[in-house]
C-alpha cells in the first residue's frame, strides 16, 4: 500500500456484477507453516465488464473502481486510481 503496509492483511475487496455484490478478505495465519495467499479472486461467469470493484484499506476510506473489463489479472493500488493489468500464465 501507499499509506498502510506494503502487504494487504486485513483488506476487503467487494465486487459488483449486476446487482449482486461479492465480497473476498485478505486475511492471515490462513495456512499451515506458509504464508496465506495476498490475492482475491472473484469468478466472473460470462460477465463481460465488472461493474465496480470497492476496497477498504485498514485504516482509511474506501476506494472504488467502475466499469472495468474483465481480464485475467489486475493490480490495484491503495491512493491509485489506475488499473495495472497482467498477464497470467497458461497452466499445462
Amino acid at each position: 500500500g501507499i499509506a498502510t503496509a506494503r502487504d494487504p492483511r486485513g483488506v476487503r475487496v467487494d465486487m459488483r456484477l449486476g446487482n449482486v455484490w461479492h465480497t473476498r478478505r485478505v486475511t492471515s495465519g490462513d495456512s499451515f507453516q506458509t504464508a496465506s495467499a495476498t490475492q482475491v479472486v472473484f469468478a466472473t461467469g460470462d460477465h463481460r465488464q465488472v461493474d465496480a470493484i470497492k476496497v477498504y484499506w485498514p485504516g482509511r476510506h474506501p476506494e472504488e473502481w467502475l466499469d472495468i473489463p474483465v481480464t485475467t489479472r489486475l493490480t490495484l493500488t491503495e491512493g491509485c486510481s489506475a488499473i495495472h493489468e497482467s498477464q497470467s500464465r497458461t497452466m499445462k
